[in-house]
């Protein structure tokens, strides 16, 4: 699929692309390699983390621990990883985006460990972590 996406917008201009599990930090690795090579060095110049999974829904103390690393290493622990692998190829002008959901703010019941995810993303935004 993002071959035939990177296809399309080739016709506009100067374009790559490079799949990627964010949940799985060789893939992580080779993505943000993929970017450096394609572009150059220091030419990451934005990063934006926009991943999320919810596999399940439902009252948060039925969830099994694989459900909840799910959630928590795609929603949380990528954004971490991606940065800390992209920010040394950025120049002092580069930005990076976390996006997060409105179910950080306002939970849902059934999306309790979603909304958990989404919360702590709120968190390094607000507080600038990365510098």
């Amino acid at each position: 699929m993002v071959a035939s996406v990177v296809q399309e917008l080739k016709a506009k201009g100067r374009v790559g692309g490079s799949a990627c599990n964010v949940g799985k930090l060789d893939e992580q690795t080779a993505f943000v390699q993929a970017g450096v090579e394609f572009f150059g060095e220091p030419r990451v110049d934005i990063l934006v983390s926009n991943a999320a999974a919810n596999p399940m829904a439902g009252p948060t103390l039925t969830f099994s621990d694989e459900v909840y690393d799910k959630i928590m290493n795609t929603n949380v622990k990528s954004f971490f990883q991606l940065t800390k692998l992209a920010r040394p190829h950025m120049s002092r002008g580069g930005s990076i985006i976390f996006i997060s959901s409105v179910g950080g703010r306002l939970p849902s019941p059934p999306l309790g460990l979603y909304g958990m995810s989404k919360t702590a993303i709120l968190r390094v935004n607000r507080w600038g972590v990365v510098r």
